[in-house]
């Protein structure tokens, strides 16, 4: 009832995230969420994939995506080497986030341990129970570097060969946009992701895509012969730069006047 009572001049509706495929607002959130998208004026999907669900209640339904740091995740500003890994030998695959168990494949990350003993794994972020009590932690070429402040992230992703996303394929990361893509590529770096939706339609041309254990080991012994090759680093820059929170914000806009002209 928010937009009868607070009667505002355009209400948008913005799904961020599937939010309603975690229990706590599954009860309530299938319901409400389709009520609110289909009473708000204009309505913002983070993903193609959301787009297309959310036209089922309302027509005008514009996919903006995420924006990226440009200013933080600077490739080209030289930063000194974190003292927590300096004793962690390269190559090394790496990971930034919050390590989930209902979004991250537990079983493909211990399987990669094993198939690639001479791959050193870093995880900087902090963990859920399922991490946190995980196999994981028993494999040598693990490392868990634990939280860390967003202005940080860069410095980490610097010193990685290649860069992670090893998510489980279910409803919650299929539509999801990856801000860390953008944030691995802004630094220039080799990406290897699960083949989500997402990634296919956004990400597929500038990063490995990969389904099960024999395809992410494949691509990550690509991706590593590609970690110092100028020009594919230039272009995942130049890829990057594409989807800066400006961009986004310019979409909203558009999104916003063009309700205004065609309401007058």
């Amino acid at each position: 009832y928010l937009k009868e009572f607070s009667r505002p001049a355009v209400s948008v509706y913005y799904r961020r995230d599937y939010v309603v495929g975690f229990p706590y607002w599954r009860k309530h959130g299938l319901r409400t969420e389709q009520e609110l998208a289909a009473s708000a004026d204009v309505v913002l999907a983070n993903s193609s994939l959301f787009g297309r669900q959310l036209e089922a209640f309302n027509s005008n339904v514009h996919v903006i995506n995420t924006g990226v740091d440009l200013e933080l995740y600077n490739a080209g500003q030289q930063r000194p080497r974190p003292v927590d890994l300096t004793t962690i030998s390269f190559p090394i695959i790496g990971f930034t986030g919050a390590l989930l168990a209902s979004r991250l494949d537990l079983k493909l990350l211990e399987a990669l341990l094993e198939r690639l003993p001479a791959f050193n794994f870093v995880f900087v972020g902090p963990q859920d129970n399922a991490f946190a009590q995980s196999a994981l932690h028993g494999h040598r070429n693990a490392f868990f570097l634990g939280k860390k402040e967003p202005e940080e992230l860069p410095t980490y992703i610097q010193y990685f060969d290649v860069c992670i996303n090893p998510q489980v394929m279910n409803p919650i990361t299929d539509g999801n946009y990856p801000l860390k893509i953008d944030e691995y590529l802004a630094m220039g770096k080799p990406v290897v992701a699960t083949s989500t939706h997402t990634m296919r339609d956004v990400f597929g041309a500038h990063t490995h895509l990969a389904t099960g254990v024999a395809e992410y080991v494949d691509a990550i012994g690509q991706a590593v012969t590609e970690c110092n090759d100028p020009m594919l680093k230039q272009a995942r820059i130049d890829f990057a730069h594409t989807h800066s929170w400006g961009h986004s914000v310019a979409k909203i806009y558009k999104a916003i006047e063009a309700y205004e002209g065609n309401s007058n």
